[in-house]
C-alpha cells in the first residue's frame, strides 16, 4: 500500500488542500463535484531510488509553512483521523495496480480511475507508519499506539512518566545493540560507496563514562538520611561513607578504579532512587523493626572506613546477597554478579581516570577503549541502574559527530524493527538532517535509500521535510511538495511550475533562493549591509578607500561580488 493523495477540508492552517504524493500521476479532488480525478505524469521513472523504495515526497517551504503539520497528518491518517481530526478528507492508496479511496464525512466520492471506494474507519489496514523527528523543541505529538514514534522530542517524556536521563539511556543501549548488530554493515557499506570509511571510523574507539557531579550526590544523600532519620530513629554514616569513597577512589591509580566506583554508583543509585524507606505490611515484614534489619543489613558498610576493595566485596557480596532476597532488582543483581569478570586490564593507567571541573562540580571520567566486551558492559549496567540523576554519562569518543548522528538515526529505526508487522511501512521523517554539517547533507538520501529497505526489510514511503538545499537537489521537481503562507495567514499547497527549471542535481545558490523562499538573499544580512557600505564607498569617494577598506574586500568570499568591486575601482570611466 503506498499513499498517493490526500485532501483536507481543514487542518491546522490548510483549508480545502490537496497533497499530492504519487510521481505516476497527478490527483486532484473537487469538493463541488465530490469528484477526484487523476492524470498520468509522463516524466514518470519506475523503480528510480531503487529496491524497497516505493516513493519519496520532500516537503519544502520557509518556516511556519506547515510542513510538519503535513506529516502529522499523515500520521494521523494512517491511525486516529476520525477522533484526532474530525474533519471531512479522503486518502487515495494504490496497491498492485489497484487503487482504494478512504472517505470521511464524505458522501459518494466520485473518480475516474476506477478506484475502489472504502469509508475510513480509524486506520488504514496493511500499512505502518514510522515518525522521526530530529528537532528537540518540546513538541509532543498526539499520535495512536500503531503510529512506531522514534523522535528526539520522545526523549522528553513519555506516557508513563519517564524523565529525559532514562529514555536517553535507552537510546545508548539502543545503539550499542546495533553497532553490535551484523546490520551496522548496512552503514558501514553505505559509507565505503560515499568514500569515507578510509579516512574516518565509523565505529567508536572509545566511550567516556562520567560520573555525576559530587554535589548532586552529598545533597541527596544528605535529604535521603534525614528521612531516614525521621522514619527509623537511627543514625547512619551515608554521607561520611560517601565523603570517604571519593577520597579514595581519587587517590586509587589501578585499572580497577572502573569496577570500584560502577559498583559505588549501583549502590547509590539503590539506595537513593528506590523507595526503600517504605515499609509495606506483609507476611514476611509483620512490623517495621523486622524490616529496619534488613535496612541495617545495607548500610553497614557505611559505618566503619573501610578499605576501597573491602567497599567493592560488600557490594558485590552482602549487599548482593540482601538485595537478591528482599527487592525485586533481577538486573541490578545479575549486573553485580559479573562486575567483577568484566575486562579492563588494556587500559592506559594514565588516561584511563580523569578528576574533572571545579571542586563544586567534581566528576570522575574514564576513557575506555570500546570494543564487544565493554558493550556487555555498559548494556548491563544500563539495565542495573534506575537510570537517573545518578547515573554515569554515556559519550562516544573516536568518531565525527556526523558519524554519531548516523549511528543515532538508523540505531533508532533498528530499535522499531519489532514493532513494524506490515510489509508496507510509511517513514515520516522532520528534518532529518538537521544538525548536520553541509557534508553529512549531502550524503543523507543516499544514506537513507541504501540502508532503511535493507535494515527493515520492508517496502518504504518516505516523507522528508528539510531546509537542506542538497536534499532538494536529489530529487526530481515531481517528488516536491512546495507549501507556503499566503497573505491572509492561511497555507497552501504552490504548483512546482513556480520553480524555473528541474531541481534534480541543481545549483544550490539557485535552490536556495528558488525553493526556500529566501528572497534573493543568499548572503547574511550582516556581511551584505557591510559589502554595500564598500560598494557605496567605492562608487562615492573611491579615492579615499583606506586600508581597512581593502582588507575587507580581500576578505570577501563571493569572487564574482568581489571582481566587479575591483572592477568599479580601477576603471576611471564608471
Amino acid at each position: 500500500m503506498k499513499l498517493a493523495y490526500i485532501w483536507i477540508d481543514d487542518y491546522k492552517g490548510f483549508i480545502n488542500q490537496g497533497f499530492n504524493f504519487d510521481t505516476q500521476y497527478t490527483y486532484h479532488y473537487s469538493i463541488k463535484d465530490n469528484r477526484i480525478i487523476r492524470f498520468e505524469n509522463h516524466k514518470y521513472q519506475n523503480n528510480f531510488f531503487g529496491e524497497g523504495i516505493t516513493e519519496i515526497t520532500g516537503i519544502i517551504g520557509k518556516n511556519a509553512s506547515g510542513k510538519t503539520n503535513i506529516l502529522e497528518l499523515i500520521q494521523y491518517i494512517s491511525d486516529g483521523a476520525n477522533t484526532i481530526i474530525n474533519k471531512p478528507f479522503l486518502a487515495v492508496y494504490t496497491d498492485s495496480g489497484h487503487s482504494f479511496i478512504y472517505k470521511y464525512k464524505l458522501i459518494d466520492v466520485t473518480n475516474n480511475f476506477k478506484a475502489e471506494t472504502k469509508d475510513y474507519e480509524g486506520r488504514i489496514p496493511e500499512t505502518a507508519s514510522v515518525f522521526f523527528s530530529n528537532v528537540f523543541d518540546g513538541r509532543r505529538h498526539n499520535f495512536g499506539k500503531r503510529i512506531i514514534n522514534i523522535s528526539t522530542n520522545d526523549l522528553l517524556s513519555s506516557q508513563f512518566g519517564e524523565n529525559v536521563n532514562k529514555n536517553y539511556q535507552k537510546t545508548i543501549q539502543q545503539q550499542i545493540k546495533f553497532i553490535r548488530s551484523p546490520q551496522f554493515e548496512f552503514l558501514e557499506n553505505a559509507e565505503k560507496l560515499v568514500g569515507e570509511q578510509q579516512n574516518h571510523k565509523l565505529k567508536p574507539s572509545k566511550v567516556i563514562l562520567s560520573s555525576p557531579i559530587w554535589a548532586n550526590i552529598t545533597n541527596r544523600v544528605k535529604v535521603f538520611e534525614y528521612k531516614y532519620n525521621k522514619e527509623y530513629e537511627h543514625e547512619i554514616g551515608l554521607r561520611n561513607f560517601v565523603q570517604n569513597f571519593r577520597r579514595k577512589i581519587t587517590d586509587n591509580k589501578s585499572t580497577n578504579s572502573l569496577r570500584y566506583f560502577t559498583a559505588f554508583l549501583v549502590y547509590i543509585d539503590f539506595i537513593l532512587n528506590r523507595d526503600i524507606l517504605k515499609h509495606d505490611n506483609t507476611e514476611r515484614y509483620k512490623n517495621k523493626s523486622d524490616y529496619f534489619k534488613v535496612l541495617e543489613s545495607l548500610f553497614k558498610i557505611t559505618l566503619e572506613d573501610s578499605r576501597i576493595d573491602d567497599t567493592f566485596r560488600f557490594i558485590t557480596s552482602d549487599f548482593l546477597l540482601v538485595i537478591d532476597e528482599h527487592y525485586n532488582v533481577f538486573e541490578t543483581v545479575k549486573f553485580l554478579k559479573n562486575l567483577k569478570d568484566y575486562e579492563f586490564e588494556n587500559q592506559s593507567t594514565d588516561e584511563f581516570k580523569q578528576d574533572i571541573g571545579t571542586y563544586a562540580n567534581r566528576r570522575i571520567q574514564f576513557n575506555v577503549d570500546y570494543n564487544d566486551h565493554v558493550g556487555f558492559f555498559l548494556n548491563g549496567y544500563l539495565e542495573a541502574v534506575t537510570n537517573q540523576s545518578l547515573s554515569y554519562s554515556v559519550e562516544w569518543s573516536g568518531i565525527s559527530s556526523g558519524h554519531k548522528a548516523y549511528i543515532n538515526l538508523f540505531s533508532n529505526f533498528y530499535a522499531a524493527i519489532p514493532r513494524i508487522k506490515e510489509m508496507d511501512v510509511i517513514i515520516c521523517i522532520d528534518e532529518g538532517d538537521l544538525y548536520f554539517h553541509p557534508k553529512w547533507q549531502t550524503e543523507f538520501l543516499f544514506k537513507i535509500v541504501n540502508i532503511l529497505p535493507k535494515l527493515l526489510q520492508k517496502n518504504c514511503q518516505l516523507f522528508l521535510t528539510t531546509h537542506s538545499p542538497f536534499l532538494v537537489s536529489d530529487l526530481p521537481k515531481n517528488n516536491l511538495l512546495f507549501v507556503n503562507k499566503n497573505e491572509i495567514g492561511n497555507l497552501e499547497v504552490l504548483s512546482n511550475n513556480h520553480i524555473a527549471g528541474e531541481t534534480f542535481g541543481g545549483n544550490i545558490g539557485e535552490l536556495y533562493l528558488d525553493a526556500f523562499f529566501m528572497h534573493g538573499n543568499l548572503i547574511s544580512h550582516f556581511a551584505a549591509s557591510k559589502i554595500q557600505e564598500l560598494v557605496n564607498k567605492v562608487r562615492l569617494k573611491k579615492d579615499m578607500l583606506t586600508q581597512q577598506d581593502f582588507i575587507l574586500l580581500s576578505q570577501i568570499g563571493d569572487e564574482f561580488i568581489k571582481t566587479q568591486i575591483e572592477k568599479i575601482i580601477h576603471d576611471k570611466s564608471i
